[in-house]
């Protein structure tokens, strides 16, 4: 049976990379919060299928909004981190990592008492000296790695880097990639999922060499409400909206066609 991880990045709009000189982390608190309606959306379907899932959360809800990590554990999710203030985490000074990192994972389990297992790095911002941080800080395993070059914001691992952390104990869950005309293309979630038609995505879960598919989405995936900006650079506005309307009855389409495939969803901590 193939097994498949559904993966959850729990931030709100503003915290987005892209919006971090227009809403510094300093007014967050002062700003409305949309995520709960989608958030409801995602958990109330995964209830309806009995599918359990991992949510990547930021330290920030488990200091300003714990009642909302504290839902989407009680439905018997696993919680990890997302960090605490989605910064990119391969341009932080050592100290900022450490805070992102080590204080997310202390956050989170003071509010949920459970242990928290995994890491996400924001926008994929991994590297070995991230990783190096990630396992000093007590977490089984990480999920911030996806192997497809031209995003700017994406980090980068070696695969011998990758093995060596193995054999200390720490996991990395790729997030995978397809092959389109001799390419490597992500397809696996976020923007991919949305802009990308759900023929070619099912053709590239069946083609996955993979063991596990990962994949990962965001609250924002599936909230039409969301501002359309203006003064951002027209890639950051299609980034940020395309494909949004629709896209909850296409995600639904893909649990269940996902069902039908006989595959078996699986929280990542599940895998360890």
């Amino acid at each position: 049976m193939k097994r498949v991880c559904i993966t959850i990045d729990v931030e709100d709009w503003f915290q987005s990379v892209i919006y971090r000189d227009l809403y510094p982390v300093e007014g967050w608190k002062d700003k409305k919060l949309m995520v709960r309606e989608p958030l409801k959306f995602l958990l109330d379907t995964f209830d309806r299928m009995n599918i359990k899932c991992t949510f990547f959360v930021l330290g920030w809800f488990a200091e300003n909004y714990p009642d909302i990590v504290r839902d989407i554990h009680r439905r018997g999710h696993e919680i990890g981190s997302h960090g605490m203030t989605h910064v990119p985490n391969n341009r932080l000074d050592n100290d900022g990592l450490v805070y992102e990192i080590s204080e997310s994972k202390r956050q989170l389990e003071s509010v949920i008492g459970d242990d928290v297992l995994g890491y996400r790095a924001s926008s994929y911002s991994i590297s070995e000296r991230v990783l190096e941080e990630i396992h000093r800080s007590g977490y089984r395993y990480d999920s911030s790695f996806t192997p497809v070059k031209g995003n700017g914001l994406y980090g980068s691992l070696k695969p011998e880097t990758l093995g060596e952390f193995e054999k200390k104990g720490l996991r990395e869950f790729a997030v995978p990639t397809g092959k389109f005309m001799g390419k490597t293309i992500p397809f696996a979630g976020g923007t991919y999922f949305r802009i990308l038609p759900i023929w070619f995505l099912k053709k590239q879960i069946e083609k996955l060499e993979q063991e596990t598919l990962i994949m990962y989405f965001h609250p924002g995936d599936f909230d039409s409400r969301l501002p359309r900006w203006k003064e951002l650079p027209t890639k950051y506005r299609l980034r940020h909206c395309m494909g949004i309307r629709g896209n909850d009855g296409k995600f639904i389409k893909l649990l269940n066609w996902l069902h039908k495939e006989n595959h078996e969803f699986k929280r990542l901590r599940d895998l360890l």
